[in-house]
């Protein structure tokens, strides 16, 4: 029912064998909402219950703290009061580093829309720290702050997009080893690159801190 998951439904089908040699058996409900809590998690025919998307609001606590729960991956708060697991955006940052590098850029940046976002703000860190380590200078080229930094912004105004890649051109001498910690952007970001007759592979090379299958068919540049 939402496409945007597809890629979640594809990381439960890889667990099928393990899941058969287990004795366990998942079964995918979808809510609209994060108010709302699918039927058969509020009958308790679960014994466990995976959260994927966006946070659960207080009073669905009621019904999840009498199982164990655990939010997958996306989103997390200070004050979220379960378990949670996440990518490890510390070598996330190293990664994007270490193959920009091994590019042979000198000169590094880090561009973000959304820069108060958790998730954003340790990958930007680990990226900086790799490329001190290094003794690369990294320029960090941010957009403004959100006022709820635990929700990424799924479409960034293309506006904004165009300013960052503008102060990017602007820097002197510009950084040709790019890193994108959210991907959610880089159309926008390679369309503006372009209007400055900037192209990937040739003038700069561009590396995204995670997979978004849906928005690359769409790309100019694979």
């Amino acid at each position: 029912q939402a496409p945007s998951m597809n890629w979640f439904q594809d990381q439960v089908i890889q667990m099928r064998p393990s899941m058969t040699r287990c004795r366990v058996n998942i079964s995918m409900f979808y809510s609209e909402t994060n108010l709302e809590i699918p039927k058969p998690i509020r009958q308790r025919e679960v014994d466990g219950v995976i959260i994927q998307g966006m946070e659960p609001a207080p009073q669905c606590w009621t019904v999840l703290n009498q199982m164990p729960a655990v939010w997958f991956m996306t989103r997390r708060s200070t004050d979220y009061p379960g378990d949670y697991v996440e990518p490890d955006n510390a070598a996330n940052g190293q990664i994007a580093a270490d193959y920009l590098i091994s590019k042979g850029h000198k000169r590094l940046a880090v561009i973000n829309t959304d820069p108060n976002y958790s998730a954003i703000v340790l990958r930007t860190e680990s990226f900086i720290e790799w490329g001190r380590r290094r003794h690369l200078k990294t320029e960090v080229i941010n957009g403004k702050p959100k006022d709820r930094p635990a929700f990424l912004d799924a479409h960034p105004r293309e506006d904004d997009v165009i300013k960052l890649v503008k102060r990017w051109v602007e820097t002197d001498p510009r950084p040709t080893g790019i890193y994108l910690p959210a991907d959610h952007f880089c159309g926008s970001f390679i369309r503006a690159a372009r209007h400055h007759h900037l192209r990937p592979e040739r003038d700069f090379d561009l590396i995204l801190g995670n997979l978004s299958p849906m928005i690359y068919p769409n790309l100019s540049h694979q």
